[in-house]
């Protein structure tokens, strides 16, 4: 039988100002579409987190003048991030912060082969703004 369809490969739709609107084959209800204007139900992506978390380290030691080393930010940032994730370490803050030295927003320093890099913002840093975490 070419050409047929069988009525369980069907999906159930109703038809309302020429949109097709998806109906739920469990309750018979339309699905409730997400609002693209607002920010997504869920959590935020991991990057953006991470980077989030980053920043208020960074503006919290801001007026302190003091230089911190990635294992430190790595530390105070982890709080932010939710226990169930993958924590912070030193090599990923050293990513991002170098993203953020290129930019201008942070400097690091280096005072010998065998000490850490530290690194200090130069400025309130908001690069990447969440509502909520």
């Amino acid at each position: 039988m070419a050409g047929k369809r069988s009525k369980q490969s069907v999906k159930p739709t109703r038809h309302d100002n020429n949109h097709k609107i998806r109906i739920s084959k469990v309750t018979g209800k339309p699905f409730n579409k997400q609002n693209p204007e607002v920010r997504r139900h869920g959590p935020q992506r991991k990057h953006i987190v991470y980077r989030y978390a980053i920043e208020q380290v960074l503006n919290l030691y801001l007026d302190n003048e003091e230089w911190l080393t990635a294992k430190e930010i790595a530390y105070h940032a982890n709080e932010h991030v939710s226990n169930f994730w993958t924590q912070l370490s030193t090599f990923s803050v050293g990513a991002i912060l170098r993203e953020y030295e290129k930019d201008n927003l942070v400097i690091s320093r280096k005072k010998s082969i065998n000490t850490p890099k530290k690194y200090k913002a130069l400025k309130k840093i908001t690069k990447h703004k969440t509502k909520t975490l």
